[in-house]
Parts: structure tokens; sequence; C-alpha cells
């Protein structure tokens, strides 16, 4: 089987307009991929900046992993899921996002848009909702009117082994 390492963090939100912001994250993957070690999620705690000028929520939320494979089918991919706090402590989706896993190994960073659902819209053209199984993937549903909100940054260090040997996909090891 091919390994495929995923070393980074999740550096902070930007341009998001609410108060208080954590990052929840995840990575999946389909048939054919294996989990051998290291967390597939996690979730930063709330940051509030002290300045409205601060530019970014900063989460600092580590990512390490190491999966294996006999395919290229189904690559993993990262979704990030935003919260806001209420004054009741009570935590609120505001903000999803996903990208996938860069194919080419090294270090990478990346700028994931985040996208949140226009309550006004949705009031006048359909219903408004959010997946209930946390799946993010795919896109909203048709009814389910979006628009873009901030962005993520992360940072990636991508490390492969064995994908040219084993014939699987197109690899630069």
């Amino acid at each position: 089987m091919a390994d495929l390492f995923i070393i980074g963090q999740i550096i902070k939100g930007v341009q998001f307009t609410e108060q208080k912001l954590s990052c929840q994250w995840s990575i999946s993957t389909g048939i054919g991929w294996s989990h051998c070690n290291g967390d597939r999620e996690g979730q930063s705690s709330f940051d509030q900046p002290a300045d409205k000028y601060y530019d970014g929520f900063i989460f600092s939320l580590p990512m390490e992993v190491h999966f294996q494979t006999i395919t290229m089918s189904q690559w993993p991919e990262i979704q990030l899921q935003l919260f806001t706090q209420d004054k009741k402590k009570q935590k609120q989706l505001i903000a999803q996002g996903s990208c996938f896993v860069p194919f080419q190994k090294g270090n990478h960073e990346l700028k994931v848009q985040c996208w949140k659902h226009c309550k006004d819209k949705a009031y006048i053209e359909g219903s408004l909702g959010t997946p209930q199984d946390g799946s993010i993937t795919g896109g909203p549903a048709p009814n389910q009117i979006t628009e873009p909100s901030g962005y993520v940054l992360i940072e990636l260090n991508v490390c492969t082994n064995g994908f040219a040997e084993r014939g699987i996909g197109a690899s630069n090891e």
C-alpha cells in the first residue's frame, strides 16, 4: 500500500464578521483508504480578538495524519466548520468550507473560502437548513441559498511514499 502523510496546521480565519470563532476540521476519505495514525478531526478553542481591526481569528490547530491507500480515488478532503458562541456559551454553525489535500508532495499554503447560509434570501425563496449529518461536501442543496463568508488559512506538508512503485496515480515522488 502507498502512504500519505499530512502534517500541518490550521492557522487562522480571516474576514469573518463574528466576535468569537472556533474551527472544527475533519478529513474524509473513501473506499480504498486506511487511517493508520493521527487524528482525523479536531476543534480549536474560541478566539475573540481584543481589537476589532485585528486581521483574523487565531486557531493554531495542529494536524498530523497518516493514511495508506491502494487507489487515488476519493482523495482525502479537509472539511471545515466554523462556529460562533452566544452569551449562553452555546455554539452555532456560521460557515463551512472544504478543500482537497494537495496531490503534490511538499509544503502548501491553502486559502479555503468558506460559505454561509443567507437567511434573508432563504426566507424569500425557500427553507433554510443545515445538514444534520455534518456533511458539507457536494455543495448546498438547491433550496439552500449561500454566500461567501471569510476564509481559513492552512499550512500543510504533504509526504508520499510508494505511489509510483505501486502504479497508483501520477506521483511526483
